[in-house]
């Protein structure tokens, strides 16, 4: 039986690292990204999960997450790659939703691009930048 793992909210951590990455600090931009390093099973993965991904969303923002060990016999990029499709679909709602479940692999954004989500990142499909761009466009309505 495997044991159980208790949850200690980091809410001021959360919030400091949510305003950072915002651009809330008072010489502060905003950040393209967040990096976290420190040693294994020290809780990084849970403040992703449980503390930070959930303010993030409180506060309107479209978070993607990717477990890149979740697959290591899959390419990383495909698994990213699939990840912003998968985040892109969910933001276009039901009717995105039940264009791909009647076999519709390709969305046009209204009127400003298409995209095939199941080739994001290859040769011939969107690139992930754009991929990215459409999403936060899909996010904020733009």
């Amino acid at each position: 039986m495997p044991a159980t793992v208790k949850h200690y909210a980091r809410t001021d951590l959360t919030r400091s690292t949510a305003d950072a990455i915002e651009g809330r600090g008072l010489f502060d931009e905003g950040r393209d990204g967040l990096f976290l390093a420190g040693p294994r099973r020290t809780g990084k993965t849970t403040f992703l999960r449980a503390d930070l991904a959930p303010e993030m969303r409180r506060r309107g923002h479209t978070v993607v997450y990717v477990d890149l060990w979740s697959d290591t016999d899959r390419d990383p990029a495909k698994l990213i790659d699939e990840a912003v499709g998968d985040a892109i679909l969910e933001r276009l709602g039901i009717v995105a939703k039940a264009t791909r479940a009647a076999g519709v692999e390709s969305l046009d954004l209204a009127g400003i691009m298409k995209i095939d989500t199941t080739r994001i990142g290859e040769h011939d499909g969107a690139t992930l930048a754009r991929a990215l761009g459409a999403l936060r466009n899909a996010s904020t309505g733009s």
